[in-house]
C-alpha cells in the first residue's frame, strides 16, 4: 500500500508497555535571577485495553504505573527509582513512590484524544497523603500544587500530548500533519507539535517528530510560592 490509517485501536484484552523518560535541563531567568536545573523524569506505565464499549467510538484502557523514576538537581535534590529499594528519603520521593501500583482508567478515542479520566482524584490523594506532611502551611502548598498539577483535566492533557499523534486521514511516507493544544496547570503552555511519515511495513510506522513550547496565550502569569 502507498498510505495507511494510523489510530489508536488496541483490541479488549491487549496490553502494551510505554516506557517514558523526560530528561530536561532546564534555565530559567525568575525575578532577575538565573537558575539551572536537570531533572529526570522517568516511568514505565502498561496499557491494558477494557472489553467496555465507548460512546464516542474509542477504546476504554486501563493504564497501570510499573515504575516511576525522578531526578532533580539545583537548589532541592531528589533521587528516587521505585525499582531501588530505600530511596524514599523525602517527602518529594514519597509521594512518587505512591504512584507504583496505582491505576487510571480512560477514554482514548482514535485520534488519540482523551475525553474521560477515572481516577485521577484517588491518584492525587494517594501521592498527597504519602508525603506524610503535617497539617499546615506546607501541607496548604502542597494540596494546592498537587490539584494544579494532578487533577483529572491535567491528566487528560497530558496523556493525550503523549498520544494525540494521529492525523485525520491516511498518510503516505513524507506526509506531514501538525497538532497544537493548549496545557494549564502550574506552568501553563501551548504546545505545538509537527509530524512527518518517514517510512512503514506491515508492522511499524516511523514517524519524524519536531515540536514547540510556548506561552500559554490566554493564561495569567505563573504564581509560586507568592512570586
Amino acid at each position: 500500500a502507498d498510505s495507511i490509517e494510523l489510530t489508536m485501536n488496541m483490541q479488549p484484552g491487549q496490553s502494551k508497555t510505554l516506557v517514558l523518560d523526560i530528561d530536561q535541563k532546564i534555565s530559567q531567568n525568575m525575578m532577575g535571577q538565573q537558575m539551572q536545573m536537570d531533572q529526570l523524569i522517568g516511568m514505565t506505565m502498561t496499557y491494558t485495553a477494557l472489553d467496555r464499549p465507548s460512546a464516542n467510538g474509542g477504546v476504554w484502557i486501563e493504564i497501570n504505573y510499573d515504575r516511576v523514576r525522578f531526578k532533580m538537581g539545583g537548589m532541592m535534590s531528589v533521587d528516587f527509582d521505585s525499582d531501588v529499594p530505600g530511596q524514599n528519603n523525602n517527602p518529594m520521593a514519597q509521594s512518587f513512590a505512591a504512584m507504583v501500583g496505582q491505576k487510571l482508567t480512560m477514554e482514548f478515542l482514535p485520534n488519540g484524544d482523551v475525553p474521560t479520566v477515572e481516577g485521577g482524584a484517588e491518584l492525587q490523594e494517594t501521592m498527597l497523603d504519602a508525603m506524610n506532611l503535617p497539617e499546615g502551611p506546607q501541607r496548604e502548598a502542597a494540596e494546592e500544587a498537587f490539584k494544579l498539577q494532578f487533577n483529572e483535566e491535567m491528566i487528560k492533557q497530558m496523556v493525550a500530548a503523549m498520544g494525540a499523534m494521529y492525523p485525520d486521514e491516511a498518510v503516505s511516507r513524507g506526509d506531514a500533519w501538525e497538532d497544537t493544544m493548549q496545557m494549564s496547570g502550574m506552568t501553563p503552555m501551548s504546545i505545538t507539535t509537527n509530524y512527518t511519515l518517514e517510512d512503514f511495513d506491515d508492522a511499524t510506522a516511523t514517524l519524524g517528530v519536531t515540536g514547540n513550547i510556548g506561552p500559554h496565550p490566554d493564561a495569567e502569569p505563573v504564581v509560586m510560592n507568592g512570586m
